[in-house]
């Protein structure tokens, strides 16, 4: 994928399947594949696919999700309307701050509202990136009391 593109349809294969298991019972509290626990993992997909067609490096450690040429260490977020940030991750976002290059956005376009199988082809798009700095100045308090922080990646990120 050249990452000027707008969209990506990423074929969904039985090593991602098998690495989307892994990654859900790592983080899965109840140790339980639920359809939850696999669906959050899906979301990296995009990150897992671009590491296999080699357009970036994939990194080892929860600080960023890739190195890219373009845009050099990456956390991809995959957003609805906006980038919601509960207070519970607003910790690592100020530990991101000296680590990371830019945070890459997409959305999904094409995607089933149920667990990924192999076979499946889902459609990401791409909606831009912000540095760390772009997105310290445009954070906003959720308007959901309680909930943390969002941005409008739509108004503010850069294609």
């Amino acid at each position: 994928m050249v990452e000027s593109q707008n969209s990506l349809k990423i074929p969904v294969s039985n090593k991602f399947i098998e690495f989307r298991n892994n990654k859900a019972m790592l983080y899965n509290k109840t140790k339980k594949p639920t359809s939850a626990a696999l669906m959050r993992a899906d979301c990296e997909l995009y990150e897992w696919h671009m590491a296999q067609i080699n357009e970036w490096e994939p990194s080892s450690t929860w600080s960023w999700d890739g190195v890219s040429d373009k845009y050099g260490k990456v956390d991809v977020k995959v957003i609805d309307k906006w980038w919601n940030i509960p207070i519970s991750k607003g910790r690592n976002l100020f530990r991101q701050a000296s680590i990371i290059d830019h945070f890459y956005f997409i959305e999904k376009l094409t995607w089933p509202d149920r667990p990924l199988e192999e076979g499946d082809e889902v459609e990401v798009g791409f909606l831009g990136v912000m540095t760390w700095d772009e997105m310290a100045k445009v954070i906003q308090v959720s308007r959901i009391p309680g909930y943390g922080y969002y941005v409008d990646v739509r108004k503010h990120a850069n294609g």
